[in-house]
């Protein structure tokens, strides 16, 4: 606790729910700003700030903010693909349809046991959590499942347009140039990614982006 006296920002990555407490009884006795992690909330009593940080949907508003929570990994992950199509097609889009197909739990994870059991979530936080920053009323759709692996997450999204749909070339030049996000040609699964990123020295085995399997893309 004495180390926040030299602090002026503090990462909480304490376990879900925590955050809050730390932010009421350290981090605001003591004036000191915080970002948190996806594991808490920024809706109802325990809200830890009232902005949920997506570096590609609402960077601005972040500047100011003595407290801000950073998205969950698919959270994150659905603003950086999801907003650069609202940018291109805007209201040519009449609804996202996104499925998530959820790890059971991270490679370094050792003590925590993969069931065998694919797991349905009701009411996933996910959606509500993007429409944060997309706008209450977005036309997004979120389901989820958790299935016995550790190779990563995995979004199917379904983009429905009101007129013609774009060609898949096209969505791909979207992304040419956005930071963090990699377009995949060959990689017929999760675990050659994280093969790739063990031979090229990422850390955790895993790219720290977001891929898009091009060949999957219709």
């Amino acid at each position: 606790e004495s180390a926040l006296d030299d602090c002026d920002l503090v990462i909480d990555a304490a376990p879900g729910g925590q955050g809050y407490t730390n932010k009421k009884n350290l981090y605001e006795p003591k004036n000191v700003m915080a970002i948190y992690q996806g594991g808490e909330t920024t809706m109802g009593d325990k809200a830890v700030s009232d902005l949920l940080f997506n570096s590609r949907a609402n960077y601005d508003l972040s500047s100011g903010k003595r407290h801000v929570m950073q998205g969950s990994c698919n959270v994150t992950g659905m603003g950086r693909i999801l907003e650069p199509l609202r940018t291109k097609f805007g209201d040519n889009i009449s609804r996202f349809d996104v499925t998530l197909v959820r790890r059971w739990a991270d490679i370094e994870q050792t003590d925590k046991q993969v069931k065998d059991t694919i797991e349905m979530t009701e009411k996933p936080h996910h959606g509500d959590d993007v429409k944060t920053y997309f706008g209450k009323d977005s036309p997004l759709f979120v389901r989820a499942i958790k299935v016995p692996s550790r190779q990563m997450h995995l979004h199917i999204m379904d983009i429905r347009f009101k007129d013609k749909s774009p060609k898949p070339s096209e969505i791909h030049e979207i992304f040419q140039n956005e930071f963090g996000v990699a377009t995949l040609w060959t990689a017929k699964g999760t675990k050659d990614v994280r093969d790739f990123a063990s031979t090229m020295g990422f850390n955790f085995t895993d790219t720290n982006m977001i891929h898009i399997h091009a060949n999957m893309t219709v």
